[in-house]
């Protein structure tokens, strides 16, 4: 298994399934997106918000987000997973600028709600798309490779951007006499910038299919 997962990794073999790859990339740059800012989200809510009710509004937020995305998947399943892509990064995007601004609770279940369905919607086409392009006799080696570049890059590489902007914003709160720092908007914006990198992505996947 882990000698598949090696040749995977290959520039030749990558040369030979270049949609599959494209794809995978994708979804770690959405991915990536997220872990800018989803490893934040609580204590920006409770600490930069001051949102004592955080565990009712992410309860909200998360059943109407789920809702959105079963609705989205009907709508994939209608038009297409490659047209669906973009406007659900979209979606995504937008919810992430809106969280930026979001000061008030009811502003913040409304923002949030958009960039959680959007993100799910997102990664839920890209998953649909990945498992289209996995040749049934190489499934095992493809899986590995998701967990590479869906799973173990967005987590290493997404809080480490989310990390160095909340450092560079500088907002901080004392507890029990120490000082620690705390999430700002700006990790919002942050994430949404990453994903100036699926067009480009989707672009070129297009290319390689019309190839």
């Amino acid at each position: 298994m882990f000698a598949a997962v090696l040749h995977g990794l290959r520039p030749s073999t990558i040369r030979q399934q270049p949609t599959l790859y494209l794809t995978l990339g994708l979804w770690a740059v959405i991915g990536t997106s997220t872990q800018v800012f989803l490893p934040y989200v609580i204590i920006y809510l409770q600490r930069y918000l001051h949102i004592e009710a955080y565990a009712l509004a992410l309860g909200i937020v998360l059943i109407l987000a789920s809702v959105l995305s079963v609705i989205a998947g009907r709508i994939m399943d209608r038009i297409g997973k490659i047209r669906f892509l973009l406007p659900a990064v979209v979606v995504f995007a937008a919810g992430l600028v809106a969280m930026t601004f979001a000061r008030e609770l009811p502003f913040v279940i409304a923002a949030a709600t958009v960039m959680m369905a959007g993100m799910m919607a997102s990664l839920a086409t890209v998953s649909a798309l990945t498992r289209d392009q996995t040749p049934p006799d190489r499934a095992g080696a493809v899986q590995g490779i998701r967990m590479i570049l869906a799973v173990m890059v967005p987590m290493i590489v997404g809080p480490f951007v989310g990390a160095a902007v909340i450092a560079g914003a500088a907002n901080t709160y004392t507890s029990l006499g120490v000082t620690q720092p705390v999430p700002g908007p700006e990790i919002f914006p942050a994430a949404a910038i990453v994903l100036v990198l699926v067009p480009v992505l989707a672009f070129l996947r297009a290319r390689t299919v019309r190839a």
